[in-house]
């Protein structure tokens, strides 16, 4: 299986960085990333010219992933605490709007949409 981001790209954008201790850990959800947005991509990806967004949604799911492996979410305020089941985040999973992103990209579209608006 091919990653479609290395770890220097991953470590570039992961905020202060990542060590070496993080390594063997943010290359395992790198190529698990890699796969789902693979699995998700409804053409072949040459791995000489990855397209851009299969790299960007690539990097999303890897650092979101990475930065919350339980998927969990919550808020405490005083004596106020709210918390969601891990079931509930999207983790390893793909929200339905990023798998129209790679639909629309394998399609040759750009996933940019233009809206013209007139005053008045």
């Amino acid at each position: 299986m091919t990653t479609y981001v290395t770890f220097a790209e991953f470590c570039t954008r992961h905020p202060g960085g990542l060590g070496d201790a993080d390594r063997e850990r943010a290359e395992a959800v790198l190529s698990d990333a890699s796969g789902l947005v693979a699995d998700n991509y409804p053409a072949e990806i040459d791995p000489a010219d990855i397209p851009g967004v299969v790299k960007r949604l690539t990097l999303r799911v890897a650092m979101r992933v990475f930065t919350n492996p339980l998927a969990m979410t919550g808020e405490t305020i005083g004596d106020y605490q709210w918390q969601r089941s891990p079931a509930d985040g999207l983790g390893l999973r793909l929200s339905a709007m990023e798998r129209r992103e790679l639909r629309r990209a394998a399609q040759g579209g750009s996933g940019t949409r233009v809206v013209f608006v007139t005053p008045g």
